[in-house]
């Protein structure tokens, strides 16, 4: 079974088929404040990271803090390129029930 339902039709957005791809930047519908600063925008990039201010296309992962301090989340960072296959899906929620489930889930 699913951890949660995905795909598009759950509503969600698929990332462009790239090596090392992200999405383009993605206006957030609830600001998100990350170490004291509040964002409204974020990239979902191919290689498992979400970050703030810019795409991060690196592939390979380096230890934190990075060098040049751009703000993101890596919690599935690897070398992936779904070019001859996988799809990269990502969708935003205000859903109270599957943000509940989330919340109980971490």
């Amino acid at each position: 079974s699913l951890l949660y339902p995905y795909g598009p039709q759950q509503g969600d957005e698929t990332n462009p088929k790239h090596d090392d791809g992200t999405s383009e930047a993605i206006a957030l519908s609830v600001p998100f404040t990350f170490y004291g600063k509040t964002y409204q925008t974020v990239f979902v990039n191919n290689n498992g990271v979400i970050s703030f201010d810019e795409p991060v296309r690196q592939y390979t992962p380096d230890p934190f803090p990075l060098a040049d301090g751009h703000p993101f989340v890596a919690p599935f960072w690897a070398d992936v390129d779904n070019v001859l296959g996988g799809d990269i899906f990502y969708c935003q929620t205000t859903n109270p029930v599957l943000l509940q489930d989330i919340s109980r889930d971490i």
